[in-house]
């Protein structure tokens, strides 16, 4: 056994045939996700398509994670898991039609070549596990810098282990989220090549039983679920639920081999019985079937394996010629035992993105790395970078874009942003125009010199349809924020209130993102602008997590900008303006490219003010501190919202200065704002948040907030104005 050192971590390879036991590594033991279980990793050890091995990495003399490893000596492995084979083969991981045409062409070519090729880069090894998902378990009680220390050591491990497997070709496989950043700075400096392998869609249930699920949809939602649970009962189809290791019959079976035979997959009836056999044997108490039946004949099926309060879905089959059963079971069905069973959330794995989102998922984007060392590793390369294109322009075309290296944000800003997705219309003076043809003269003066207002709004679907949070409310502080700079949005806030609310209707948005902006019109040029061509516009957009999903769970890193927060003597912070956001920009931008979230901007006395487009709370005690309107913060809705819900959950707030030091030692922070809503701080210059993310308190105020813009809590229905 071969000791390997990278960072302060030591990789060792567990000898051919031994494994790690729960019993040795906790982290294996009953975690939440499946894919890192001790019981799934002897299941996965008993294909004969790849050898399982495992890298041990230590740090300090004990085991801080332990990763699998699945070689593969020849050609032939699964496809999702054989590094040759899944570079340059077209499928689930690589879309080439949707690829410009010169790319295309390229493709071609480089496939035609790639067989030729192929054998030279074996043996392989991928760091990864049955499952889409790459198995890494960390050690119960590691910190969150921890455990991404460790994925940020795993490339240089895996070459050095591949090394030793004597593999001319390794991959670390199906990496989402924070650990792909950790992952990508690393795995670029080793010479990988990254590659966008597509989305995970994961469904989060609300409610503890089905008329309470149901009623917490958007009302398209909700109307798409109930035309195809009738089109489904209608169809005279039962749904049954079988739980347990005898949950897979021969029934189950049959349909499981139909399916593959229709798709091409290989292996008959015997693979997968084996199949079968070992997922009985090994998970047993975690199966879960939903089949849907027809005239008492099992007609379709989707096994599921259960941990504590998710499903991950695993294998489906379904009788051909059935129609109405495959998406009813797989999300409707699937969804109304769940809820009232304790399910929080529902995994399915890649691919069929749009019926993903059409039900409720979100799609959670999965990195792959690889380094290619044989004959035609050039070829690879380029194969796999278009591959990557076409699986990016997939998930653009179906709302929900992803950059193809997460870190990449180190080096350029757009990965940060936010994509804008056209809607149908947007209001303009009092009339309502296409997107397209909202426009305005490039020598209008606020495009120049940024004198304009504007607030930021969100819209949340509830369970009596779309409805704007604190409308009125951020329409008052607009009038107030033209006050300040002398303009006259010649409509009243009851107006802009009812045109918000149409535009809403208009666009069909179940939730989104509003933008009123008061602005001067195309007529005069100069640095004392006419300020009496007022103009006002209202867009409305789909609007995902202003920081990302992984910061909505694990908390957001910022870091003290150099760049001081707009004073009272310079420019109002109390006013929303258009050109002020400048100041916040210099601020953002210059975080994002240290490799940060955001950033933390200082008053000209040192005291902290807010984020570059959020208000900031610590944590101290069991009370909430927050900076005062004296230390030039936009003092936020969301704010003031988070101040109204804490004092009457009985929770202290406190409004008084604080200094970087206090939020060093603060055991939680979060931010707020209408963007950003409640987002926990994981890290302020590279110091843990004690909580190292999400702690007690902001998850309860956070978890608050979002039943409240979603029209869960009835004390507070007056902040919403339904559409």
């Amino acid at each position: 056994m071969t000791a390997i050192e990278v960072d302060g971590f030591t990789g060792h390879i567990l000898p051919r045939g031994a494994r790690p036991t729960a019993a040795d590594f906790a982290g294996i033991a009953d975690p939440d996700i499946i894919w890192e279980d001790a019981r799934w990793w002897r299941f996965t050890e008993r294909t004969d398509l790849h050898e399982v091995r495992y890298l041990e990495v230590r740090a300090d003399g004990r085991t801080v994670a332990v990763a699998p490893l699945l070689f593969t000596a020849r050609p032939g492995g699964l496809l999702f898991y054989d590094p040759p084979r899944l570079a340059g083969t077209a499928g689930p991981m690589a879309e080439p039609e949707l690829l410009d045409h010169p790319d295309r062409l390229r493709w071609a070519e480089l496939t035609e070549a790639l067989p030729a090729a192929r054998e030279d880069q074996y043996p392989s090894v991928a760091l990864a596990t049955f499952g889409n998902h790459h198995g890494v378990a960390h050690a119960p009680g590691r910190s969150h810098d921890q455990r991404r220390a460790v994925m940020a050591a795993l490339p240089d491990l895996l070459h050095q282990a591949g090394d030793e497997l004597g593999c001319r070709s390794v991959a670390l496989l199906y990496i989402g989220g924070v650990e792909a950043e950790d992952v990508d700075g690393s795995a670029s400096r080793a010479g990988y090549t990254s590659a966008l392998l597509g989305a995970e869609g994961v469904q989060d249930l609300s409610g503890h039983s089905w008329e309470e699920y149901v009623a917490s949809l958007s009302k398209r939602r909700r109307g798409r679920l109930r035309k195809e649970v009738a089109d489904y009962t209608e169809a005279g189809l039962r749904t049954v639920v079988r739980c347990g290791p005898m949950a897979i019959d021969d029934e189950v079976v049959a349909l499981q081999v139909a399916h593959r035979a229709k798709y091409g997959l290989p292996g008959g009836e015997d693979r997968v019985r084996r199949d079968f056999d070992a997922v009985r044997e090994e998970l047993g108490d975690s199966c879960v079937v939903l089949g849907a039946e027809l005239d008492g004949r099992l007609v379709g099926f989707v096994l599921y394996l259960r941990t504590r309060d998710a499903l991950f879905a695993r294998t489906a089959g379904f009788a051909p010629g059935v129609r109405g059963c495959y998406l009813t079971l797989s999300y409707h069905e699937t969804a109304r035992w769940a809820v009232e069973h304790g399910i929080r959330r529902v995994h399915y794995g890649l691919a069929a993105y749009e019926a993903k989102i059409a039900r409720g998922c979100r799609l959670r984007p999965r990195w792959g790395w690889f380094a290619f060392r044989g004959e035609g590793a050039d070829k690879y390369r380029e194969a796999l970078t278009l591959q990557s294109r076409s699986i990016e322009r997939r998930l653009d075309l179906v709302g929900a874009p992803a950059v193809p290296v997460p870190a990449a944000r180190r080096h350029r800003t757009e990965s940060r942003t936010m994509e804008l997705i056209p809607t149908s219309t947007v209001w303009m003076d009092g009339e309502f125009v296409a997107w397209d043809q909202a426009q305005i003269h490039v020598l209008t003066p606020s495009l120049h010199y940024g004198w304009g207002v504007y607030e930021g709004i969100r819209a949340y679907a509830t369970d009596r349809g779309p409805a704007v949070f604190r409308l009125r409310d951020h329409l008052r502080r607009l009038h107030d924020s033209a006050r300040v700079y002398l303009l006259d949005p010649g409509w009243s806030v009851d107006e802009l209130t009812e045109i918000s609310l149409e535009l809403l209707r208009r666009t069909g948005l179940d939730s989104g993102y509003l933008r009123p902006i008061v602005y001067l019109g195309y007529g005069s040029m100069g640095v004392a602008p006419a300020l009496d061509t007022a103009r006002v516009a209202v867009a409305a957009w789909p609007w995902g997590s202003y920081l990302g999903e992984t910061a909505d769970q694990e908390g957001c890193r910022l870091v003290v900008s150099s760049w001081q927060r707009n004073g009272v003597h310079s420019v109002p912070p109390l006013a929303k303006a258009t050109g002020a956001y400048v100041n916040s920009a210099l601020a953002k931008v210059g975080a994002l490219r240290a490799g940060y979230d955001d950033a933390l901007m200082l008053t000209s006395t040192g005291h902290v003010a807010e984020a570059s487009a959020a208000n900031i709370f610590a944590v101290r005690d069991g009370e909430l501190i927050t900076p005062p309107v004296g230390d030039n913060i936009l003092p936020g809705l969301t704010r003031d919202t988070v101040i109204t819900l804490a004092r009457d959950l009985g929770i202290t707030v406190r409004e008084q200065s604080l200094t970087r030091s206090e939020l060093y030692v603060a055991d939680e922070a979060f931010l707020t704002g209408t963007a950003a809503e409640v987002v926990p701080v994981a890290s302020v210059d590279d110091r843990p948040v004690a909580a190292g993310g999400c702690g007690p308190i902001t998850k309860q105020l956070r978890d608050v907030f979002h039943d409240v813009v979603r029209g869960r809590e009835p004390t507070y229905r007056h902040w919403l104005e339904y559409a």
